[in-house]
C-alpha cells in the first residue's frame, strides 16, 4: 500500500512531528550534549567508520560460519531427517541471536576503543539496563495482569461477545472492516503477541466475514492496520522500552506516561490514514493482494 519515499505515512509522521510534537516539546533545556555530523572531528569520524566496516565483517562472518555448520554433512543444528524448521538451531534461535549481537557489539567497542576491558563491556550493560529499570518492574506487574487475564479466559470472551454483536445486528461491508479495525485496536493493549491475538481474532472473523462475502485478505489488512499503529505505545511491547530508554537520555523526569503522551498523536494519525486508505480500496474494489479478484463480493 505505502512507498518508502513521499508516501502517505512518511507526510503524516512529518506533519505530526513538525506541527504538533514539537511544538509541544518546546527548546531543549536539558543535560545532554547534541551534536551534529558536522561537529565531530575527522580522527573520531574515521575511527566510527573502522569500527562500523569491522563490525560489519564480524556480522558476515558470523553468519557464514552459523550457515557453513547448518549445511555440513550430518549437521548438529539439524533436526531428524536433515529438518531445518524443527531443528537446535530454531529452538534455540534466541542464543544464536545473542552471540550475534554480542559479537558485534564487542567488535564495534574495541575497534572504537570504547571497550578496554570486560570491565567496560559490563559498565555499558548496566548503563543500558539502569535507563529502564523503573519500566522493567512496571513490565513485571503488567505481566501478572496478563497472566490473570490469559487463566481466566476473559481476553477469549470477549473477543468471542464482541463477535457475536457485530453478527447479531447484521453489520456487513465497510462498517464491519472498520470495526474489526478499532477492536483490534483495543484487543492490542492487552495482546501484545501480534501472533496470538491473530489467533484468538481470526477463528472468529475469517467464519463470520467470509459469511458476509469479505475475502479473508480484507479481514487480515484491517487487523494489521489495528495491531501495528498501537505498537508505540503498548506497555509490554520491547520497543517501547528501547524508546523510553532513549527518551530518558534528554529528558530525566520521562517516564511512560511521557512516552505514550508523546507518541499517542503518531497512533490516530496513522490509524486515521490508514482506515481512509483501506476504505478507499473497497470503495474502488483494488485488489487487496495477490490472488484476490474482488474484496467484497
Amino acid at each position: 500500500m505505502l512507498n518508502e519515499n513521499g508516501s502517505v505515512k512518511n507526510i503524516s509522521e512529518k506533519l505530526v512531528t513538525e506541527k504538533i510534537i514539537e511544538p509541544r516539546l518546546g527548546p531543549y533545556k536539558g543535560n545532554e550534549k547534541i551534536t551534529y555530523d558536522n561537529d565531530k572531528d575527522p580522527k573520531v569520524s574515521l575511527l566510527i567508520s573502522k569500527a562500523l566496516r569491522n563490525t560489519l565483517i564480524a556480522a558476515i562472518l558470523y553468519i557464514a560460519l552459523v550457515n557453513l555448520a547448518l549445511f555440513i554433512p550430518d549437521s548438529p543444528l539439524r533436526g531428524e531427517n536433515g529438518s531445518v524448521i524443527d531443528s537446535p538451531l530454531m529452538s534455540g534461535i534466541s542464543t544464536f541471536i545473542f552471540l550475534f549481537f554480542i559479537i558485534i557489539g564487542l567488535t564495534y567497542g574495541i575497534t572504537a576503543k570504547k571497550i578496554n576491558s570486560p570491565t567496560d563491556a559490563v559498565n555499558y550493560m548496566i548503563e543500558a539496563i539502569k535507563d529502564i529499570s523503573g519500566f522493567v518492574v512496571l513490565v513485571f506487574i503488567i505481566a501478572q495482569f496478563i497472566a490473570y487475564l490469559q487463566w481466566t479466559d476473559i481476553s477469549l470472551l470477549t473477543a468471542v461477545n464482541g463477535a457475536e454483536l457485530l453478527k447479531s445486528v447484521d453489520l456487513v461491508g465497510i462498517p464491519a472492516i472498520v470495526l474489526l479495525v478499532l477492536l483490534t485496536v483495543i484487543s492490542s493493549l492487552f495482546i501484545t503477541s501480534g501472533s496470538a491475538l491473530w489467533s484468538v481474532l481470526a477463528p472468529i472473523f475469517i467464519p463470520m466475514f467470509m459469511l458476509l462475502d469479505i475475502h479473508p485478505a480484507i479481514i487480515q489488512a484491517g487487523y494489521r492496520i489495528g495491531d501495528s499503529v498501537t505498537n508505540m505505545i503498548t506497555p509490554l511491547n520491547p520497543f517501547v522500552a528501547v524508546m523510553l530508554g532513549f527518551l530518558m537520555k534528554y529528558d530525566k523526569k520521562a517516564e511512560l506516561g511521557t512516552h505514550v503522551a508523546l507518541i499517542l498523536p503518531y497512533t490516530i494519525a496513522f490509524l486515521i490514514v490508514w482506515i481512509i486508505m483501506l476504505i478507499a480500496f473497497l470503495l474502488l474494489d483494488i485488489p487487496i493482494g495477490p490472488g484476490v479478484t474482488k474484496n467484497i463480493k
